[in-house]
């Protein structure tokens, strides 16, 4: 129910250490095998898989997202981080706090394969791909009981996890001389559109 006229299009946000802080912890665990075939001269494929929980998580969030859990939301805690000065914002107190935590969890896998020397050189090959199964984010939320809310972020542009990377070398080698070539693929990430790119067409939700 309160109206605040905002002159000016940059609001100045003051950053910094917290002594407040409690240390972040995390739980990795993983497990995986390597495998070469006797068979096979120089051949070799392994996976990983990997499960990674972080609490108490260090960082910061937008001076937006401040904003938007006082006015929209009439958060306490970040109206708090707000200074008015005649009816208009002029300060956001947006300084390190413990923001939540990351989940996540994948597989790894690689394989390379190495061509015996031959008058031409030496060639190799090898590959390795992640897939990303999960990468929840747990963030602040005034409307929560636990002060907290779970956003499942995989495949989006916040954090630039997408669901599938891989890398694929090829590699040569001649006394002296070497050349490698690198193939990088990047699955897709979606963006949430903006308020520009809707203007300029470029998304429509």
């Amino acid at each position: 129910g309160v109206v605040h006229e905002q002159n000016s299009n940059r609001i100045q946000t003051a950053t910094g250490g917290n002594p407040l802080l409690t240390p972040e912890t995390a739980i990795s665990r993983s497990a995986g095998f390597t495998y070469s075939p006797h068979w096979i001269d120089d051949f070799s494929f392994g996976a990983d898989y990997y499960m990674i929980d972080l609490t108490n998580e260090i960082g910061t969030v937008p001076a937006q997202y401040i904003l938007n859990e006082c006015y929209v939301k009439s958060s306490p805690q970040n109206c708090s981080l707000i200074t008015l000065t005649g009816g208009a914002v002029t300060l956001i107190e947006n300084i390190e706090q413990n923001i939540g935590g990351e989940h996540t969890s994948g597989v790894d896998f690689n394989a390379n394969y190495g061509l015996g020397p031959t008058f031409l050189g030496q060639f190799s090959v090898g590959t390795t791909w992640t897939i990303v199964r999960t990468f929840i984010e747990d963030l602040p939320s005034a409307t929560s009981a636990s002060g907290f809310h779970t956003v499942q972020e995989l495949g989006y542009a916040a954090n630039h996890v997408p669901k599938l990377r891989g890398v694929m070398t090829l590699n040569w080698d001649l006394g002296n001389l070497s050349a490698a070539w690198n193939i990088t693929y990047i699955g897709k990430i979606f963006e949430n559109c903006s308020a520009l790119t809707t203007q300029l067409g470029e998304c429509s939700l």
